[in-house]
């Protein structure tokens, strides 16, 4: 390149304009442009000799630096036309003459709508200098992995060329379009994705205010609002509303620094999205730190009422995300906070929604307590994040959401209905958000993309089924790494290239098949390990059946219901008429026939939880609905009773810990609807000791498991040689409450591994002086013995019992554990040998190791 030329305008001096330029050897190099100030101005720009060729146009730079002391916000429009560059192509050798070529959609974020033509522009430059011919091979790939080839005429490029293709998948579906390309000096292969969606039917504002098609975004980059509208979705959760970000940005009111809320607020409504501001970091209490505010002080509250005055559209206030971390979320100072934020968004907008922070799980405890106390009687919203890792939504017992790993494992659909009796014990029918919720494809707990796509739909199906209003995917992107390491790298709608995965169509299916005002009818059990679910929209029922787990038992509809359409996850359409294998992807059947069986089925339900955690010898109560005619399945020895709500099923007392399963049979109409609970027998307590701290204290946690309140003891059961103070300790706890009890170590001694019976533990007993459970008094010190004749060998037998530690020294399983660990050190360093016995590995994804498989981790500290 020799020289750049063009016209450029701009609105106002007050900023400047250079032309950015990098070299073949990287290095980057900014030019000044003498920019026309309000007229049209020709520049030319000379490229540097000592630049290295070839060069590469990397955009234009900005810089206010002439009006750094100006306080008002500038605003500045550049214009710029002709922009050409004058290149010298012989001198530079051919085999260094860059070529490219490329390929872009004439569709919004590569998303068509059904009916529309999909196609491609496959487009190539050269500086070659010469007429090159170029054969195309291409193909398009369904996400079903049909591939379907198609023809493209060869095309001449002697500086630039173009060509349109039509492509041969029309219908509404997930595609990649792959192309290979010859006839310059080295072959090119690539790929792209599009998505042929459903249009998503118009709604009302009401409509749109109550819609449930949510995502989450951050303002403070590039967003591209128009693709997620086009997709169908109807709010936006921003994270770029920080709310320091916003008191800085408030300047003398206008809200006109970075991140421009105003603007990025006009570009969503622009698109016809509504935006949740998320005002991260509002709540300044840490426990970690002593001295943070507990409760806001009037400068907080002056800050938030003059943000929330100065945007009169937007709909909602969330106070903050993820606060759990640093504060307990049933806590004085978790009310404090919230209570006041709820009195301004009544007092500066009364008809707008108060949203609680969307912590990162959900905790229907703390919900009760602040809605009974009224802490929250000015939150109109209680939210919270869950996400199911790699299981499916109807299976899923676990957060797998960061700091979520010893969260009480309760099936979704039982998580969401106690929640909601939680945010409604006072009587105000608060809704329930769940501000963060999806899959990854590419780190940590990965699942495919295919089922990634399946189980958004049938994630917003369970929510809405059981009583959650409105669902916030997490997230918009993938990030942009070619090594993703972490998770949620891969939760996009749109893959790190900004193209569209198969959950874009999947989502777009979905919102047009339920569009508004579904009413949630039922649920149908098709097998074990299949199920429909049924909306009624517009008087017309809506079912999607699916097999549950990918891994489980397979299902066949001999005979599909009737109904006036069927069609796939994507929105295609399908014979009806024909056996369909059930498939993860749910399979959509609209216009539902209302004689159908399935429909028979929905009055049936085990309204209680299908995830119940038992003390032997109590009563599990099981409630079912009025309709229907029941019976209940239990293991052998095990006694039931009827009762006025349904069932009392008691296992003996004294039933070893473990699973069982009590299948409970409704019969309506007919029609037999078979519902599995899932059992876990567990002690009355729970407890978990913690590792001596360096002040000799020992913490230890204990959890009342029973369904009433139990007053438990805690006694320390010593070895020769141990002592802890004091010897006991007593709690009386309620239902689900936790104690953390603090305890000394004064004297110990060591305790080989080979020991079995006299080791440290405290015993955990009930009133009655039961003991139900022991936790280990695990010191904070082992001390390594010197080894030798060590072989790196994959065997154990080089180690004695004297280099191995003791087991109930190594977790919460105490006695129990049956992993073995050696140390021993040598003049050579340390040695260290491992025996894991476990039913199979779990490595989800290597590259993020702790988050997403079983591991070891072992941390070193140097002296001093």
């Amino acid at each position: 390149a020799k020289r750049f030329t063009g016209h450029g305008r701009k609105s106002s001096d007050k900023v400047g304009v250079e032309l950015i330029l990098k070299g073949a050897d990287g290095k980057e190099r900014k030019l000044g442009v003498d920019w026309g100030d309000k007229v049209w101005k020709r520049f030319e720009i000379a490229v540097p000799a000592d630049l290295a060729q070839p060069v590469t146009f990397e955009g234009f730079t900005l810089s206010n630096w002439g009006s750094r002391n100006d306080p008002q916000e500038n605003e500045v429009v550049f214009d710029l036309c002709d922009f050409r560059v004058e290149a010298d192509v012989a001198q530079v050798p051919f085999a260094e003459r860059p070529y490219s070529v490329g390929l872009s959609f004439p569709a919004v974020g590569n998303v068509f709508y059904a009916g529309e033509k999909p196609r491609v522009v496959l487009s190539a430059a050269s500086w070659l200098g010469e007429a090159r011919t170029l054969e195309i091979a291409a193909k398009v790939v369904s996400a079903d992995g049909t591939e379907s080839p198609f023809t493209v005429k060869p095309m001449t490029c002697l500086d630039s060329a173009s060509v349109t293709m039509e492509l041969p998948f029309a219908q509404p579906g997930a595609y990649t379009v792959k192309l290979d390309v010859k006839g310059f000096p080295e072959p090119k292969s690539f790929s792209a994705r599009y998505v042929v969606c459903l249009e998503p039917p118009a709604l009302t504002p009401e409509q749109k205010r109550l819609s449930p098609y949510a995502i989450n975004v951050h303002g403070g980059g590039y967003v591209g609002y128009e693709k997620f509208a086009r997709l169908g979705f109807v709010w936006i959760r921003d994270y770029a509303y920080t709310f320091d970000w916003m008191l800085r940005a408030r300047g003398n009111g206008e809200y006109g620094g970075w991140p421009w809320p105003k603007k990025m607020l006009a570009q969503a409504e622009a698109n016809g999205l509504m935006t949740l501001p998320c005002l991260m970091h509002s709540v300044k209490f840490d426990r970690n730190k002593p001295e943070s505010p507990r409760a806001p002080d009037a400068e907080w509250r002056r800050g938030m009422a003059h943000f929330m005055a100065s945007f009169p559209t937007l709909p909602a206030f969330e106070i903050d995300n993820e606060i759990d971390g640093r504060l307990d979320p049933a806590g004085p100072e978790y009310a404090a906070y919230h209570k006041a934020f709820g009195q301004i968004v009544k007092a500066v907008a009364p008809d707008r929604w108060a949203v609680e922070s969307g912590v990162a799980g959900i905790y229907p405890h703390a919900t009760r307590k602040h809605v009974l106390s009224g802490d929250f009687a000015d939150i109109d919203v209680c939210n919270g994040h869950r996400y199911c890792g790699i299981d499916a939504p109807e299976v899923s017992k676990s957060n797998a959401n960061t700091g979520q790993g010893e969260a009480k494992k309760t099936f979704l659909r039982d998580v969401y209905r106690d929640w909601k009796r939680a945010a409604t014990a006072d009587g105000k029918d608060r809704q329930l958000w769940i501000t963060e919720w999806g899959w990854d494809t590419r780190a940590g707990q990965i699942v495919s993309e295919w089922e990634q796509a399946a189980y958004l739909q049938r994630g917003y199906m369970l929510g809405l089924g059981n009583g959650v209003d409105k669902m916030f995917w997490y997230w918009y992107y993938d990030s942009d790494t070619d090594k993703p390491s972490n998770f949620f790298d891969g939760c996009g709608i749109f893959d790190r290239f900004r193209e569209p995965k198969p959950v874009a169509a999947a989502f777009s299916a979905l919102r047009h098949f339920l569009p508004a005002d579904m009413k949630y009818v039922g649920y149908a059990n098709l097998s074990p390990n299949a199920m429909a679910q049924i909306f009624e929209v517009k008087g017309k029922l809506v079912a999607a059946a699916f097999k549950i787990r990918s891994a489980g038992e397979d299902f066949t509809l001999d005979r599909q219901p009737r109904a006036e359409g069927v069609f796939d996850m994507f929105g295609a359409p399908l014979d009806g008429r024909t056996p369909r294998k059930l498939d993860v992807a749910p399979t959509w059947y609209v216009g539902l026939d209302k004689g159908c069986d399935w429909l028979k089925q929905t009055p049936i339900d085990v309204e209680s939880n299908h995830f119940v955690r038992n003390v032997a010898g109590e009563p599990i109560q099981i409630r079912v609905t009025a309709a229907g005619d029941y019976t209940a399945q239990i293991p052998e020895g095990w006694t039931q009773e009827r009762t006025a709500e349904g069932f009392a099923v008691r296992a003996p007392a004294g039933t070893p810990r473990g699973p069982a399963e009590i299948v409970v049979t409704g019969v309506n109409a007919g029609v037999s609807k078979v519902m599995k609970l899932d059992v876990d027998i567990v002690p009355e307590a729970y407890a978990k000791s913690y590792a001596v701290d360096f002040d000799g204290t020992l913490k230890v946690d204990v959890v009342n498991q029973s369904e009433s309140g139990k007053t438990h003891r805690v006694k320390a059961v010593l070895p020769a040689g141990w002592k802890v103070e004091p010897a006991e300790q007593a709690c009386t706890l309620e239902p689900e409450e936790k104690a953390t009890l603090t305890f000394k170590l004064t004297a110990s001694t060591d305790v080989s591994a080979a020991e079995k019976t006299a080791i440290p533990r405290l015993a955990v007993e009930t009133a009655e002086g039961m003991v139900i459970d022991h936790v280990p008094v695990v010191p904070r010190e082992w001390r390594l013995k010197r080894t030798s004749g060590v072989k790196i060998d994959g065997s154990l037998a080089d180690w004695s019992s004297e280099q191995q530690m003791p087991g109930w020294m190594l977790g919460p399983r105490g006695d129990q554990e049956s992993s073995k660990v050696y140390m021993g050190y040598a003049d050579e360093g340390l040695y260290l040998a491992f025996d894991i016995a476990d039913s199979k590995c779990f490595t989800s994804d290597p590259n993020s190791f702790w988050r997403a498989a079983d591991c070891l981790e072992m941390m070193f500290t140097p002296v001093g």
